[in-house]
């Protein structure tokens, strides 16, 4: 093979049934989807017919960082994690999830572009990789851990703390349908229940240890792209100018000594910056980012990154102290996903106030809300599937199916913290707030938001007036229009240009190993740019790695090459344009604070647009013939037609 700079040249398969590891070519994927999520794309479409389940050997889990990951590029520390997902729903689906931290970075060094999974195997075992070597090893004594004692078991046993590890935790061993896969302290892969995946294939841990370098085809031109981003990007490209929320009984000069955007803070939350004030330390970057994006706290219960905590309970309960320390750290060890129970908790709470459930019959405290007898119980019964906490491990659609009030999920909101969005998850950004979401929200397979932050960073968090946010929209979006007011959609095709720009975008940050709170850069914080990013990033840093000169186009053209092989694996599993919708709460109830319902009848004339500027077929949601030729897809439309 001819030398390689950015890929290392091999991807690792572990057949879990037959106990066996082999090696495969990159080049078979990379020619056409580069890496990352492009390779788990691919994978999905060759090897998880639609009959497979989420649970079944057959399905396949894939571990894929980017081209760039290992590499200096900045913020390209991301991994994917693709197969069929337990938490999707009405159907199990083709999905994927993210995580940072640093064992993309790791897996990278030791040898290998990603990990392909599948099979079961008949006990628990644990993937062993380091610096080209791979074993398939018994991890009968990890069974039962959670995902802190989990790692600290492995580094004992190889008797280095340098092992980079991904692990579940009893709620992946007992298939909770949105059990995390975790990483370090913090780093997770939540939305999709790739946990509960790992679960059913007795697969409790990957502990990778690499001491290799990926090559770099023009370091010089890498190094001075590293410091040029630099000067651009913040968190989501969010410029200098966004509002402060900070409470005025604060020592400023303790406030001062936290990263300026976590001393934002809901005005009637100043329990979230209280806490930082008091535990605050230092913040903890993933591998190559030059920014930093979680917190790390050090706390009587030990120390942890809590880039979710403050979410989790400014939403829920308007506080955070000792109590929501602990339920972080719970959620983290027993390998829960946070966000499910951001929704889950406000709609048991409405059920109960309903009278449809109560404490006596499903075990929860509701009266002990928001303490440590409420939280603690419910984590617990739910990751080890006890009495009630069996049932709500299913997520929120199915357990409303059990109880037959799935109308209080499709038709109703609960007050405080989130709603359903759809796909079995719950939702942030509201498409009655920004119709763009909306589009992002019904054209996915889960949540987008993971990879899809770029036009609600530029509208909802950059500060900029709606005359700067419209400049950098005519750049970023090829239109200024692609910009408005909160509540204020127009149903045009500006903004359905804007979503699929965005889409594109998060399939090449994906194959790249790119960081969603940073690229792609449509905003920077240079008042001299009138505040104009640099969405051409990417491909500058693909081509300094790579030695492959590729244009911003021809990145982009990859980027619609992978959404459109995401799109037909969902058209394959049975999604048609009646599918790409939201639920109905959204086109019947006006949002609390005052952005009004989505109008049916323009959101069918948008989605129309949509269809049209992708080359699909407006009737069907399909993809036509002539797109995908033009992106070399033929044979795929072949098997779809």
């Amino acid at each position: 093979m001819s030398e390689m700079y950015g890929w290392t040249g091999k991807i690792l398969r572990a057949d879990l049934t037959n106990r066996k590891v082999t090696e495969e070519d990159t080049k078979k994927y990379s020619d056409m989807f580069i890496g990352g999520s492009g390779i788990g794309q691919k994978v999905m479409w060759d090897e998880v017919p639609l009959e497979v389940k989420a649970f079944d050997p057959e399905n396949r889990i894939v571990f894929t960082p980017g081209v760039l990951t290992g590499t200096p590029s900045p913020s390209s520390g991301r991994t994917d994690v693709m197969g069929k997902s337990p938490h999707t729903y009405p159907k199990e689906s083709c999905t994927k999830s993210g995580i940072g931290g640093d064992w993309g970075t790791e897996l990278k060094r030791a040898g290998y572009d990603g990990v392909i999974v599948q099979g079961k195997a008949d006990s628990p075992v644990y993937l062993w990789i380091k610096n080209g070597e791979a074993d398939i090893l018994d991890a009968k004594f990890l069974w039962g851990l959670d995902t802190y004692a989990t790692q600290h078991e492995l580094r004992r046993k190889w008797n280095d703390k340098q092992y980079k590890m991904l692990t579940i935790g009893p709620a992946g061993e007992n298939l909770v349908r949105y059990a995390c896969i975790m990483s370090g302290t913090g780093h997770s892969a939540g939305q999709g229940g790739f946990g509960a995946v790992m679960g059913s294939k007795n697969l409790k841990a990957l502990a990778v240890r690499g001491t290799g370098g990926v090559g770099v085809a023009r370091p010089d031109e890498l190094l001075k792209l590293l410091e040029y981003v630099k000067t651009l990007a913040t968190i989501m490209s969010a410029t200098q100018k966004s509002i402060l929320w900070v409470d005025k009984d604060i020592d400023p000069h303790a406030v001062n000594r936290i990263p300026f955007r976590y001393r934002s803070t809901a005005p009637g939350n100043p329990g979230a910056m209280t806490f930082l004030q008091k535990h605050w330390v230092k913040e903890v970057a993933c591998s190559s980012c030059p920014i930093g994006d979680y917190v790390y706290c050090k706390h009587p219960l030990g120390g942890t990154e809590i880039h979710c905590m403050q979410w989790y309970y400014a939403w829920l309960s308007g506080w955070m102290d000792d109590v929501a320390y602990e339920a972080k750290l719970l959620h983290d060890k027993l390998g829960i996903n946070v966000y499910e129970l951001l929704y889950m908790i406000p709609w048991l709470q409405k059920l109960n106030k309903d009278g449809v459930i109560n404490s006596k019959d499903s075990g929860i405290a509701f009266d002990k809300w928001p303490g440590r007898d409420f939280i603690v119980p419910l984590l617990e019964n739910i990751a080890y599937r006890k009495g009630f906490g069996d049932t709500l491990a299913e997520g929120v659609p199915r357990v409303a199916e059990k109880l037959g009030v799935l109308d209080s999920v499709m038709k109703e909101e609960p007050k405080g913290g989130a709603s359903y969005g759809g796909h079995g998850m719950s939702i942030h950004y509201d498409a009655r707030d920004y119709i763009v979401s909306g589009l992002l929200w019904a054209m996915d397979d889960r949540d987008p938001f993971h990879d899809k932050h770029s036009h609600i960073g530029l509208v909802h968090w950059s500060g900029l007036s709606l005359d700067e946010q419209k400049v950098v929209a005519e750049y970023a979006y090829y239109s200024g229009d692609a910009a408005q007011p909160m509540g204020d959609s127009k149903y045009s095709s500006a903004e359905a240009m804007a979503a699929i720009l965005d889409q594109d975008r998060s399939s090449l940050k994906g194959t790249l190993g790119l960081c969603d709170w940073v690229y792609p850069i449509v905003s920077s914080v240079l008042e001299e740019r009138k505040y104009i990013g640099d969405t051409s990033v990417e491909s500058k840093l693909f081509s300094a790695v790579t030695g492959i000169d590729m244009t911003e186009a021809d990145m982009l053209k990859v980027g619609e090459r992978i959404w459109n092989l995401q799109r037909a694996i969902m058209i394959r599993d049975g999604r048609r344009r009646e599918d790409d919708t939201l639920p109905d709460y959204l086109f019947e109830l006006p949002a609390a604070w005052g952005s009004p319902p989505v109008d049916r009848e323009k959101w069918e004339q948008l989605k129309d647009e949509y269809y049209r500027l992708r080359g699909w077929d407006i009737k069907t949601g399909i993809p036509t013939k002539a797109k995908m030729e033009e992106l070399e897809l033929g044979d795929v439309y072949e098997q779809i037609a």
